[in-house]
């Protein structure tokens, strides 16, 4: 048996441009680019709920040696509504200083400034509003006042790199401090 795959209605808004208060006519959306944003707008909140796991694997993991404690800490604490990846990211920067997982500063300043580059883009393709307009798709968030960003594949590009970069750091990060506990350094 299959899983049912969804077919929800999604929003898009088309941007018209009238110069001089003349209307040019309707911009003409490229429906194939619109299946492929908000693919890509759900690679990237599902890819942010990943590093957000790793994260917490490796909070808890910090704290706690045995699994079932670990895992008990994700579910009581960590899981809750109001610690945001926000908090993680703070929780988790605080706690590689204190711990001195890194040689130097400039490795966990790093690796905290791609967590936040994560938890930025996803905020914005989670709340932001993808638009056409002649010269194709962007998208349209809220930071310091409204912004757009143009959804080329540069910019694709460049967010597959932030989010895969991040994800192997972090993954590095999870393997020597499992490594380190098992050699009982921690």
């Amino acid at each position: 048996m299959s899983m049912y795959k969804l077919k929800l209605l999604k929003g898009v808004r088309v941007a018209i441009t009238v110069p001089n208060g003349t209307n040019t006519g309707e911009t003409k959306v490229n429906w194939d680019d619109h299946e492929i944003i908000l693919e890509n707008r759900g690679e990237i909140i599902s890819s942010a709920l990943g590093i957000e796991t790793l994260i917490d694997d490796i909070i808890s993991s910090l704290f706690f040696d045995q699994h079932s404690d670990s895992k008990l800490f994700k579910e009581i604490f960590l899981s809750q509504e109001g610690v945001s990846l926000h908090t993680k990211e703070r929780a988790l920067s605080r706690l590689l200083e204190a711990k001195r997982i890194y040689d130097g500063d400039g490795d966990r300043k790093q690796l905290i400034s791609k967590i936040a580059s994560i938890k930025e883009t996803r905020n914005r393709f989670a709340h932001g509003n993808i638009c056409f307009d002649k010269s194709g798709a962007y998208l349209e968030y809220y930071k310091n006042g409204l912004t757009t960003q143009r959804l080329d594949d540069s910019y694709w590009k460049e967010v597959e790199s932030s989010f895969n970069t991040t994800s192997q750091l972090l993954s590095e990060l999870f393997r020597k401090i499992l490594n380190s506990k098992k050699n009982n350094v921690t």
